[in-house]
């Protein structure tokens, strides 16, 4: 078996995507992400058969708030509060000791991602050792692994940096097989959400997303 996580704060007003507050209210920012979670959770579940969807899930508040908007089916797993290195080196740890056979995790901030680089992914671990989804910002916005590689959490690395994605490659060493799937931008900041508005497809994409965005332009809280 295999495994598919989302990594998602929960949508609480004010502790949700906070860079967006200030040109958003922190109720639209929290609205914002729960689209987010609707269009990446419609792709969750459409990963075949042989895949078990997983949420892994911040404290933020009630994890209703999250869960009422993803399809059934998908099993919860909370997070540490620890750093981000450990809280993802900690899930693929229990999903190994489960026994899937790959783990790949992404976060909740792609609301284009779809099942098929999803799929990618998983297909890139038959011959690879680990696999990155990077971020037009010097991240990453998903890894994949076939079995723990715990060089790849190290503490050295800058996290929440544009150098996040080169430090984590460089502490793999060259012995260890590297695939990438396709770039994406994560949705930090209201620029993020013009180009996200302005990109071509984006509706049929994540089709909730763009929607919320389109909402937000017509109420005039910020201009294209």
């Amino acid at each position: 078996m295999k495994a598919v996580v989302l990594m998602s704060r929960i949508p609480v007003p004010g502790h949700t995507k906070t860079r967006l507050i200030g040109a958003l209210t922190p109720e639209q920012a929290a609205t914002v992400h729960r689209a987010f979670l609707k269009d990446i959770g419609s792709q969750l579940t459409e990963c075949g058969e042989d895949t078990t969807p997983f949420l892994y899930l911040g404290n933020e508040g009630p994890a209703g708030l999250a869960l009422d908007v993803l399809p059934d089916g998908v099993e919860v797993i909370h997070q540490l509060s620890t750093a981000l290195g450990e809280r993802m080196q900690h899930l693929f740890e229990q999903l190994f000791a489960r026994g899937f056979e790959s783990v790949v995790l992404f976060g909740a901030d792609v609301p284009e991602i779809q099942a098929s680089d999803l799929r990618l992914a998983q297909a890139a671990l038959v011959q690879s050792d680990i696999v990155f989804g990077p971020t037009l910002d010097g991240g990453f916005y998903l890894i994949g692994m076939n079995r723990l590689h715990d060089a790849v959490f190290s503490p050295d690395i800058a996290w929440g940096t544009s150098a996040v994605y080169r430090q984590s490659v460089e502490q793999i060493g060259q012995q260890i097989r590297v695939a990438e799937v396709r770039q994406l931008r994560d949705m930090d900041d209201i620029d993020d959400l013009l180009a996200l508005h302005n990109t071509p497809g984006a509706a049929d994409a994540c089709p909730e997303s763009a929607a919320v965005v389109q909402r937000l332009l017509e109420r005039k809280q910020w201009t294209a």
